[in-house]
């Protein structure tokens, strides 16, 4: 579900992904794909919300089958945009371009607490790891955080190539640093 980065010859489907789901367009609009089949995406659905609803909707679809789901977000990337709510209370603090960039942060926390919590609620959580990772340090020319680290993405520094990850497998990993 989401990014698919490895071009038209290598398709999910082509590499052993029984489903795939994607948005093709801007991050409120554009064209849905799933499993070859094109709809238009409902007009103000943010990309990634729309991600976690289709991840959680073929969970469900299977029942008790184990199951694969990767979500491949595109947020946080450039160009930046998040539904309002996520960015508001940023705004003011910050400069407009770190308030959509931590907006775009903060919905990928909201949707990860909304998988985490769907899949508690249908008591998969004891069966389920979840594994939550980026790919890269800190975006070039969006000067944040970055815990002193040298460097941002595309460069061999730690601030550029450490990434974070969050690993969950309820019920068989005490919770640690």
């Amino acid at each position: 579900i989401g990014k698919w980065h490895l071009g038209e010859e290598y398709t999910p489907e082509r590499g052993g992904f029984d489903s795939y789901f994607q948005q093709h367009g801007e991050h409120f609009s554009g064209i849905l794909t799933r499993n070859g089949k094109k709809s238009r995406v409902t007009p103000g659905r943010f990309r990634e919300d729309c991600y976690f609803e289709e991840a959680m909707s073929f969970i469900e679809e299977c029942g008790d089958q184990p199951f694969f789901c990767e979500i491949a977000t595109i947020s946080p990337h450039a160009p930046l945009a998040a539904p309002e709510e996520f960015v508001a209370p940023f705004r003011g603090k910050v400069s407009e371009e770190e308030a959509l960039y931590l907006g775009m942060v903060q919905n990928i926390d909201f949707n990860l607490g909304r998988l985490l919590e769907f899949l508690d609620k249908r008591k998969l959580n004891q069966d389920t790891i979840v594994v939550a990772m980026n790919d890269n340090g800190t975006t070039y020319g969006l000067d944040m955080y970055n815990a002193g680290m040298r460097g941002c993405k595309t460069t061999p520094w730690q601030g550029g190539s450490r990434a974070f990850s969050f690993w969950r497998w309820s019920g068989h990993w005490k919770p640690h640093s």
